[in-house]
């Protein structure tokens, strides 16, 4: 019993060495990866929103390749595994922060008209009190930030959600001002009075 056991483990280890000898490389698991980064790559989302996912995809995919041709197939394999779970991960990614923007984008644009019809009641009131102020510039500012929800309510609609998002707050912020500006010389006004 004990002779055969010497034998076969060597035996055992001389069919492991030309295994090793013979082995090929994960063509299948190569393919799979770079298509994988490839969908990954043409999906908008995953490259907008992604993209550091995205980097450690290709990087994976580069590293794959790298080893493939050192002849190192189990890190090739390893690296194919990475490259198709990195690009798995960052089309979900970009898809997870494609639809949180819409909604911010929603929110925000959503807003505006109602911001901005407070603020024109309220610019409305301030000049039928006869407070002393600016009317021309508070008025020209008032027609560009209107403009400016016409730009963002039209950003959102092509699915800029990012630059809607940018124009909406601006509106906001302008409004937000003008509002400021308006109480702080009413109450001026009021302490006069």
């Amino acid at each position: 019993m004990m002779t055969k056991q010497k034998i076969l483990i060597p035996a055992m280890l001389a069919i492991l060495i030309l295994g090793s000898g013979c082995a090929k490389p994960p063509v299948e698991e190569m393919n799979n990866a770079a298509e994988a980064v490839a969908i990954a790559e043409s999906d908008i989302n995953a490259v907008r929103y992604a993209a550091v996912t995205l980097a450690r995809a290709k990087a994976a995919l580069a590293n794959m390749y790298t080893e493939a041709a050192s002849k190192n197939y189990e890190a090739a394999k390893n690296f194919a595994d990475e490259a198709i779970a990195m690009a798995e991960l960052s089309i979900r990614e970009g898809k997870t922060q494609a639809a949180k923007i819409k909604n911010d984008a929603t929110t925000v644009v959503n807003s505006l008209k109602p911001q901005l019809k407070e603020t024109e009641q309220i610019i409305t009131t301030a000049k039928e009190n006869g407070l002393a102020l600016d009317y021309d510039l508070i008025d020209r500012e008032f027609d560009a930030s209107y403009q400016a929800m016409i730009q963002a309510c039209e950003a959102f609609a092509e699915e800029n959600f990012q630059d809607a998002i940018k124009m909406g707050n601006s509106v906001r912020a302008n409004m937000d001002l003008i509002n400021r500006l308006l109480s702080q010389v009413a109450i001026v006004e009021t302490r006069k009075k």
